[in-house]
């Protein structure tokens, strides 16, 4: 396997677990506050996960993450999220309109569905948003930094000054 697919897919995997996730977390709320509604199947709530993954996993290894990693941080995350909620809005409502054409539904039906469908897109958008901000500050700090972090592994700070002088390896 190329290095650049491994890593492509190294870090496409958490992204995918972690949507997944919320996705059926999402499923469960959305039927105790609406049990009329019912469950989704599993596979259809981890497709939706799955669904709502992909723009961010195409944004983060495109060209234009590239181009957006040369940008100062804040304008980073800002460029990567617009970029993210277009590419999420576009997949959901062109999915939510064609599977409603196929199961006989008007225009019109489709139109009355909005609000739901956008309740469900903001939070997306917000996860994508705070996972976004997260891969940025980990490129920002260096690969992994953040996570040892986290986790409590992160113990030995070193000074640059020590490690340009070469008396501590680095």
């Amino acid at each position: 396997m190329r290095p650049r697919l491994a890593r492509h897919l190294r870090d496409a995997v958490p992204v995918i677990v972690f949507f997944v996730i919320v996705a059926l977390t999402w499923d469960n709320v959305r039927w105790y506050l609406a049990p009329e509604l019912g469950p989704r199947e599993p596979l259809t709530t981890t497709f939706i996960g799955v669904l709502l993954a992909l723009p961010l996993i195409v944004l983060e290894s495109s060209a234009l993450s590239e181009r957006f990693r040369r940008l100062p941080f804040g304008a980073s995350v800002f460029l990567k999220t617009v970029t993210y909620l277009a590419a999420l809005t576009a997949i959901l409502l062109g999915i939510g309109l064609m599977f409603g054409i196929l199961e006989g539904r008007t225009l019109d039906e489709f139109i009355e569905a909005l609000p739901r469908n956008l309740a469900a897109m903001a939070t997306a958008f917000l996860l994508g948003m705070v996972i976004i901000f997260l891969r940025q500050l980990d490129r920002l700090l260096g690969p992994g930094v953040l996570l040892r972090y986290v986790i409590g592994r992160y113990h030995r700070v070193v000074s640059l000054e020590l490690c340009k002088s070469g008396k501590v390896s680095g």
